[in-house]
């Protein structure tokens, strides 16, 4: 157990804290005395700090942990847009024409099999 200090003669678990509003991967090391703020996304085995500063709105990856982009620049070119005109279709329309069209083509197609 990571949150476990080990002697010959005895041991002491010790509390961990992980913040709000954090999203979890899997096979996360959180050793006693780690850090990470709010709003961090936690990758896959990543082991989560002890020391250095408070990690707050990034993503960590690895072990030792280092810290990846949430967004990039590239991205923030469409933070203004609204989702219904970003496919150049009228709102609730798919591009095949109504929004059940796609299934029911997928349907017929594995019956004319």
């Amino acid at each position: 157990m990571m949150n476990q200090d080990y002697t010959n003669t005895s041991f002491r678990s010790s509390h961990v804290h992980i913040t709000a509003h954090n999203y979890l991967g899997n096979d996360i090391s959180v050793p006693a005395g780690s850090r990470a703020g709010e709003n961090c996304l936690l990758g896959t085995k990543v082991g989560i700090p002890i020391d250095g500063p408070v990690r707050t709105g990034v993503g960590l990856l690895g072990s030792p942990a280092f810290e990846i982009p949430r967004t990039v620049e590239r991205d923030r070119q469409f933070d203004g847009l609204d989702p219904a005109d970003a496919s150049g279709l009228p709102s609730g329309r798919s591009r095949c024409g109504d929004p059940g069209s796609q299934t029911r083509g997928w349907a017929s197609a594995a019956r004319n099999r």
